[in-house]
């Protein structure tokens, strides 16, 4: 059932809760099947970061913008790309391999 509000279309919560889990199954059918498309990172760091350089690299590592954008100020874009791929790598202390999983 969709409900009109003025303009706006607003979905029954149960036909959301089936939108959204069948977004969410076909992403993982996707990331099981290699076919899930992965964000581009810049081969090498610019000499500073701009708002949308920011914006674009807190995306393609699943950061916050303004954590990104801190840390560019801070540490400059080259740290700054070093740390996002680091927080992005899985931390296998205990010498099980987690094949990318980092939920242990």
């Amino acid at each position: 059932m969709v409900v009109k509000a003025g303009c706006h279309a607003i979905l029954d919560t149960d036909e959301f809760s089936n939108l959204a889990a069948g977004v969410l199954r076909a992403a993982i059918r996707r990331r099981d099947a290699g076919t899930l498309p992965a964000p581009a990172l810049p081969s090498a760091p610019p000499a500073a970061l701009n708002a949308a350089q920011a914006e674009a690299l807190a995306v393609a590592t699943s950061h916050p913008t303004w954590m990104v954008a801190r840390w560019a100020a801070r540490y400059g874009p080259a740290d700054t790309m070093a740390l996002l791929q680091a927080n992005n790598r899985c931390c296998c202390r205990h010498g099980n391999s987690c094949n990318g999983n980092r939920q242990h």
